[in-house]
């Protein structure tokens, strides 16, 4: 699942236009199936107690989500700072998003098929600006972390930018952001030959305004990611399950 958001201030509240892609099948499940494993941890949600417990549980968990409970903003503090000491050690993961008044952590674990539900739509968002002579217009943020309000919170996409003249500095916010999400839905059919996919929600298009905050001028407009286009992506994606 790879969800594509437009994003127009700064920070953003709520997003001022988002458009999903998530992937499901008729008749085969995404998730594969392994054999139990003692030294992983397929639970999903966990109560933070130390951090030492938590890094040592992100290890063991055989998924590419865990969302962690009872985070007080010190104690994200603290986690930030273990990250940043674990750096190039042992598994890949970012913090997706972390809210200080609910107190949660979700912790993405990337695997490479999580990256390549994130990188194949941003690989043609790149080819589409390309063809507009905007290349050297756009930022590539990636998944770096943007704090929320008073510093307490904070989110890491997994493929995040936006235009350069509007998102210099440490700390600006993207305009595009992909994750892992689940909205507009491409869905399976193993009954036909060949295996057959249908988008449920017709074209993604992504508005020209909100991605480079203004108006498109000649040979530039909004990015379109047709049916058949999605459709491939969604037979990329499943060679990969």
């Amino acid at each position: 699942m790879a969800s594509i958001t437009s994003r127009s201030t700064t920070p953003p509240s709520v997003s001022t236009s988002s458009a999903v892609l998530s992937t499901s099948t008729i008749l085969t499940s995404v998730n594969s199936t392994k054999d139990s494993d003692p030294k992983t941890d397929d639970s999903q949600t966990i109560r933070f107690t130390k951090v030492q417990d938590l890094f040592n549980r992100i290890d063991r968990t055989s998924g590419d989500s865990l969302t962690v409970t009872n985070v007080s903003p010190s104690h994200f503090t603290e986690i930030q700072r273990e990250r940043e000491e674990r750096e190039n050690q042992g598994r890949r993961y970012r913090f997706r998003d972390y809210d200080s008044n609910s107190r949660i952590l979700i912790i993405t674990i990337t695997t490479d098929l999580h990256e390549q539900l994130h990188k194949l739509p941003y690989d043609e968002f790149l080819g589409q600006i390309r063809d507009m002579g905007l290349k050297d217009s756009w930022k590539n943020i990636s998944n770096t972390t943007l704090p929320g309000q008073q510093g307490q919170s904070g989110k890491e996409g997994d493929s995040a930018s936006g235009p350069r003249s509007q998102r210099t500095g440490k700390g600006a916010w993207p305009t595009l952001v992909i994750e892992a999400g689940q909205s507009i839905t491409i869905t399976q059919n193993a009954t036909t030959n060949p295996i057959s996919y249908n988008v449920t929600r017709g074209a993604l298009i992504l508005s020209f305004r909100l991605l480079f905050l203004r108006d498109p001028g000649p040979a530039e407009g909004d990015l379109v990611f047709g049916v058949q286009e999605l459709q491939q992506y969604a037979e990329r994606i499943w060679a990969e399950v």
